[in-house]
């Protein structure tokens, strides 16, 4: 089974390098896409590690935006 968490980048000022048609994705999300299973932590407690991927990477826009995402 895959999964998708989505972030929205609208209005951080990213370049699209290389192919310039991109049809599948609107140039202002990001898609991680993962099998359930990859993101089970070790530790009943902790988030796995897509989890705190997709976790980091909203910090980082928003810190880059100025504002959340």
């Amino acid at each position: 089974m895959s999964f998708k968490k989505k972030l929205s980048l609208s209005g951080l000022n990213l370049k699209n390098q290389g192919n310039e048609t991109m049809d599948h994705a609107p140039m202002n999300d990001l898609f991680i896409s993962y099998a359930h299973l990859d993101d089970q932590s070790l530790e009943e407690d902790q988030k796995g590690w897509i989890s705190k991927f997709h976790r980091v990477l909203e910090v980082k826009i928003s810190q880059l935006m100025g504002e959340q995402p």
